[in-house]
């Protein structure tokens, strides 16, 4: 997760941005106008690192009171921005953090359990479709026989169709017990993993799309982050 700071155009407050999403710290006018309205940016390693990118030349930022372009850092660590050395706080970082949970991992889920469905439902069209053929080399069998009066070719078509109806109603009587159980395995790993990062709710029918849209979790209305 990348958080941009700042400050506020119009109040001096500090903002925080995580792509299309928009926070702000303080009260109005306690962020000077040494610091830049898009200032810094605060990239999370994990395992309580950071990276500390200075986003202008013409920007200051320090930390523990050295100017730095990008220096990885701790909450340990001091950071300051602007030649006034305001005071970056740790607890905003967190703030942003905890209002905020990556989901771009769910984009692969969704697209994944809709292309599984999409194969399937191709598959059972077309083994009907090739049951369909039994009937119609039937009815070639009984022409043939008509108007030829073809009765040996009439004999082996007729056992054909005899013979692949026989075989495609085992297929579907194998089909009609294995497809559900997969069905079943594959939707019940979607519900699975298909959830809010934070409360582990099932976000249902909410296509990626739709969830990009809404912006928030609807169970814990934690923001989500896309990037």
């Amino acid at each position: 997760m990348e958080i941009i700071f700042g400050r506020e155009e119009k109040t001096s407050q500090l903002q925080a941005k995580v792509n299309n999403l928009s926070f702000t710290f303080g009260d109005n006018g306690s962020v000077p106008k040494t610091v830049s309205r898009q200032h810094c940016k605060v990239t999370v390693l994990g395992e309580g690192a950071f990276m500390l990118q200075n986003l202008k030349m013409e920007n200051d930022t320090f930390v523990n009171g050295m100017g730095i372009q990008t220096k990885q850092v701790t909450q340990q660590d001091v950071i300051e921005l602007g030649s006034s050395h305001y005071k970056l706080r740790w607890d905003y970082v967190q703030a942003v953090l905890s209002k905020t949970v990556n989901v771009s991992h769910l984009e692969q889920i969704w697209n994944d359990y809709q292309d599984k469905k999409l194969q399937q439902q191709i598959a059972e069209r077309k083994f009907n479709t090739l049951k369909g053929a039994t009937g119609l080399i039937t009815m070639i069998a009984i022409a043939m026989n008509l108007i030829l009066g073809n009765n040996t070719m009439y004999i082996v078509l007729y056992a054909v169709a005899i013979l692949l109806s026989l075989g495609f109603t085992i297929k579907a009587y194998i089909a009609a017990s294995k497809l559900p159980n997969e069905m079943k395995v594959l939707t019940e790993k979607f519900q699975k993993d298909y959830s809010c990062p934070k409360c582990n709710h099932y976000l249902g029918a909410q296509s990626y799309e739709l969830l990009k849209q809404n912006k928030a979790c609807p169970y814990c209305k934690v923001n989500f982050d896309f990037g």
